[in-house]
C-alpha cells in the first residue's frame, strides 16, 4: 500500500509515504504494520471531510487513506455507535 516519496502539504512541510502492509482482520477491522519509526501515541481519528483516518501525536500525524467512498459510512472509532 502507498509507497516511499513525498508531497507538499499545507505549511511548505514534506510528507512522507511510507511503506505499509495492511490486512482486513475481519469485516470490520484493518490491521496496518509499519515501521516501528512511525509509531505514534493517539487513537485513529475518521475524519468525514477527506474520508481519511488520522492519528496525531503532537506535532506527528499519520494520515490513512483507505479508498473510502462517499457512499461508504465507516465507524469513527466509537465503538458505541452501530
Amino acid at each position: 500500500m502507498g509507497g516511499l516519496g513525498k508531497a507538499t502539504i499545507f505549511g511548505g512541510t514534506n510528507a512522507k509515504f511510507i511503506e505499509s502492509t495492511a490486512s482486513y482482520v475481519d469485516a470490520n477491522n484493518i490491521k496496518i504494520e509499519l515501521p516501528a519509526g512511525f509509531a505514534l501515541k493517539g487513537y485513529p481519528v475518521y475524519q468525514p471531510a477527506d474520508r481519511c483516518w488520522y492519528i496525531i501525536d503532537k506535532n506527528r500525524i499519520l494520515r490513512f487513506d483507505l479508498g473510502v467512498k462517499s457512499s461508504d459510512h465507516p465507524n469513527d472509532g466509537d465503538q458505541s455507535q452501530p
